[in-house]
């Protein structure tokens, strides 16, 4: 098993997820990459968090 030391401990604060649309629409432009970006940087935007802060994002 891994440990981790306080300041680095792993931690889940929120969630966050793109709106449903149908095929072929909104989305088609963008990559799988570019919503994931869109939906961190909203759930960022909601809970005050700066980028600085942040080490590792897993998707």
């Amino acid at each position: 098993m891994v440990e981790f030391s306080p300041e680095h401990t792993p931690v889940i604060i929120d969630g966050v997820r793109t709106p449903f649309m149908r095929s072929h629409k909104a989305y088609v432009s963008l990559r799988s990459c570019d919503l994931g970006r869109l939906a961190i940087s909203g759930l960022m935007d909601r809970l005050g968090i700066a980028g600085e802060t942040i080490e590792h994002v897993s998707i």
